[in-house]
C-alpha cells in the first residue's frame, strides 16, 4: 500500500494502528524542527515551535503496540503523486493537533409569515485555528445570514413550495465499509482492508459505490439457510475482542483458542452434515445466475423464446440466438461485438425498435448497442432482415 511504502522509506510511522495517541517519546520538537525546513510546512511548524509547551490534542483510542500515525519529518525525492498526497495528509494532520481550536458561530432565527413559522439557520467560522493548516482536507461549511434582531420586519419576495422525498442512505465505498467493520468489531486494523479486497477478488461485491453481486447474494443466502451462525457478527466480534484481550494480557491464549476452536468445529460439523444440500443449493443458484447473465431478453421475433448470448466453441465467435431455434420454432440469430470487446446484458430496450440493448465495454469507452441489425435508430447502416 501507499502508506506501507512511506513507512518503509522512513517518512511516516507504522501505519497499521488504531491509536489516536501521540506520546511525547516520539519527539515532537525534533519532528517539528525538521518540518520547519520544508517550505510547505515551515510557517505552521515555526508558529507551533514558538509555544511554551507542545501538547497535541488526542483522541481516546489507544494501541499498546503503536502510536497514531505521524510524519518523521524526513523527505525523499522521487515520490509519486499519490505518495505525496498521503504524506501531506499525515503531516498536516500532525501539525493540526498542535494548533488552537477552530470556532464556528451558529445562529438560528425564527421567522413568521402570518401564522406560519420558518427556521433560518446560519453558520460562520469565527476563529480558524487548526483549519489554517488542515483546510485542504476539511470542507468548510459556512452559511452566512444577515444580522437580525428580534422584532425586525422583512420583505417576502416570493414563496417556493417544494415536495421532497427521503433519499436512500449512501452505498458503502471501500473506506466507509472498513470504518463500519471497525465499528462492528469485525476484523483487525491489519486485516479489514484485505477482507474487502478479497470480496472484490471473489466477485462478491463490485464498484467503488459497492453493489453486492448475484454471486455474493447467493453465498449469503446459502449460508443463512444452512448455517446462519457462521454469518453472526456477534461471534466474529467476540473472537476479535478476545484476541485483543490476549494482546493486552487480560485473557490467556489457550483459553481463547480452545473456546474459538470448539465453536468453529461445531459450525463446520453442521455444514459437513448438510454438505450435499449446501452444494446442490449453491450450484443451482450459480447456474441460474449464469443463465440469466447470458439472456439478452425475450426474442423480439417469436416472442416466446429467450434471446441468449453464446460463444461458439468451434470458432470462438460471439452471437445471439433465440432458444426456440433449437426446436425449429424460430430462426433468429444476430451478430454481436467480438473480442477483445466485452458484452454485458442490460434491462434496457431500444426506443426506436423495442429490441434489447447490450452494454459493450471496449478498451477506451463503454457504449450501448441495440442488437437489431436493422434498427431504424442506427444511422447510415444498410437495412438487413434479421
Amino acid at each position: 500500500s501507499i502508506a506501507e511504502t512511506l513507512y518503509l522509506n522512513a517518512l511516516i510511522s507504522y501505519p497499521r494502528t488504531s491509536s489516536q495517541k501521540l506520546p511525547p517519546d516520539i519527539g515532537y520538537r525534533e519532528i517539528l524542527e525538521k518540518l520547519s525546513e520544508n517550505n510547505a510546512y515551515a510557517k505552521a511548524a515555526k508558529k507551533i515551535l514558538s509555544k511554551n509547551a507542545l501538547e497535541p490534542k488526542q483522541g481516546e483510542k489507544e494501541d499498546p503496540a503503536h502510536p497514531a500515525i505521524y510524519p518523521t519529518g524526513e523527505w525523499k525525492d522521487g515520490l509519486n503523486s499519490d505518495q505525496l498526497k498521503i504524506l501531506d495528509l499525515v503531516t498536516r494532520r500532525f501539525l493540526a493537533t498542535f494548533e488552537e481550536d477552530a470556532e464556528k458561530a451558529v445562529c438560528r432565527s425564527v421567522l413568521r409569515i402570518g401564522s406560519v413559522r420558518f427556521i433560518l439557520k446560519g453558520s460562520e467560522i469565527a476563529k480558524r485555528g487548526w483549519l489554517d493548516v488542515y483546510s485542504p482536507y476539511y470542507k468548510l461549511e459556512e452559511k452566512i445570514v444577515p444580522s437580525l434582531k428580534e422584532g425586525d420586519t422583512l420583505t417576502v419576495k416570493r414563496v417556493i413550495l417544494e415536495e421532497k422525498f427521503t433519499n436512500p442512505p449512501h452505498r458503502y465505498n471501500p473506506a466507509s465499509l472498513v470504518k463500519e467493520m471497525e465499528m462492528l468489531g469485525i476484523g483487525t486494523k491489519a486485516t479489514r482492508a484485505e477482507i474487502v479486497e478479497t470480496l472484490y477478488k471473489r466477485k462478491y461485491i463490485t464498484g467503488k459505490s459497492i453493489t453486492v453481486t448475484e454471486l455474493g447474494f447467493s453465498i449469503v443466502s446459502t449460508l443463512s439457510k444452512f448455517s446462519p451462525k457462521i454469518l453472526s457478527v456477534e461471534m466474529t466480534r467476540k473472537i476479535e475482542s478476545d484476541m485483543d484481550k490476549i494482546e493486552r494480557g487480560i485473557l490467556e491464549e489457550d483459553e481463547v483458542v480452545n473456546a474459538a476452536r470448539k465453536e468453529l468445529v461445531e459450525i463446520l460439523r453442521e455444514i459437513e452434515s448438510r454438505e450435499k444440500n449446501v452444494g446442490e443449493y449453491l450450484t443451482s443458484s450459480i447456474i441460474m445466475i449464469l443463465r440469466d447473465r447470458n439472456v439478452i431478453g425475450k426474442c423480439p421475433v417469436c416472442r416466446e423464446g429467450d434471446l441468449k448470448m453464446i460463444v461458439s466453441k468451434k470458432t470462438g465467435k460471439r452471437f445471439g440466438i433465440c432458444t426456440n431455434v433449437f426446436n425449429g420454432k424460430c430462426r433468429l440469430t444476430i451478430p454481436l461485438p467480438q473480442n477483445p470487446n466485452k458484452v454485458y446484458v442490460t434491462d434496457r430496450t431500444c426506443s426506436s425498435c423495442g429490441w434489447p440493448i447490450v452494454r459493450v465495454l471496449t478498451r477506451r469507452r463503454t457504449w450501448f448497442l441495440c442488437v437489431n441489425p436493422s434498427c431504424p435508430g442506427k444511422p447510415n447502416l444498410p437495412r438487413k432482415s434479421a
